[in-house]
């Protein structure tokens, strides 16, 4: 299903403290789902359910943003280097850490998960392509608390309200044993994480204000453990 979306000639990302839950911190879990998802527009999405000690943590990540669009915008210093959508590299990243392929090379099938319906106004069984190769895989998140704002239907799309809400959304993406990113891993100069001191330090236990008028507060930190994953660009 996402064979069309190839990394191949983008510019490679390096690991960033930019960023984005329930209270920031770094968390070890098993994925217990992964499937894809479209809407009307032709945007493409990967949504994923991570156990994080019997909490149970989701995020759809929307991968393609639309059919004109694709999953990458033009950027950098020249403003002409293709920069992969923020959601399509977290995606991307779990695949490697996980599967060591890329999101193109995973295998889906289809079946019935529960999802939430609009117009029912709660979950229901819904047939979907699952990426199975994702199912029971250890992976370590960053993952934050944010404030946003509201939004809104308006005449020309949706706007905010002028009230905030707060969500949680993944910023960084780890092997569980040797705490390394993709591109530490790609590296290939070090056999344990770096990257992840410096997003600990900075991010665990710190909510990020993206809201305007609202006031951020401080999180509480959430414990990590570690898993066994599948052999792949991380085994040292």
């Amino acid at each position: 299903m996402f064979n069309d979306v190839d990394s191949s000639g983008m510019e490679e990302q390096k690991d960033s403290l930019g960023g984005y839950l329930v209270d920031s911190a770094l968390y070890t879990g098993k994925i217990t789902m992964a499937y894809a998802g479209s809407s009307d527009s032709g945007s493409k999405s990967i949504t994923i359910h991570v156990d994080l000690n019997g909490t149970d943590f989701r995020e759809t990540f929307w991968v393609v943003s639309g059919k004109t669009k694709g999953f990458h915008y033009m950027g950098g210093k020249d403003g002409k280097s293709k920069i992969p959508l923020p959601s399509f590299t977290h995606v991307n990243n779990i695949c490697l850490v996980t599967t060591g392929t890329e999101l193109k090379s995973q295998k889906t099938e289809e079946k019935m998960v529960s999802i939430y319906n609009s117009e029912a106004k709660k979950a229901i069984p819904t047939s979907a392509d699952v990426l199975v190769g994702l199912i029971g895989k250890e992976i370590q998140l960053g993952i934050l608390r944010q404030i946003v704002d509201k939004q809104i239907k308006g005449d020309g799309g949706y706007i905010n309200s002028g009230e905030t809400r707060e969500e949680n959304a993944v910023n960084g993406v780890f092997h569980p044993v040797n705490h390394m990113t993709v591109s530490e891993a790609k590296a290939g100069d070090i056999t344990e994480g770096e990257f992840i001191v410096k997003w600990d330090k900075k991010h665990t236990g710190n909510t990020l204000n993206k809201a305007k008028g609202a006031e951020g507060k401080s999180g509480k930190p959430g414990g990590a453990s570690a898993g066994t994953p599948k052999k792949s660009l991380f085994d040292k």
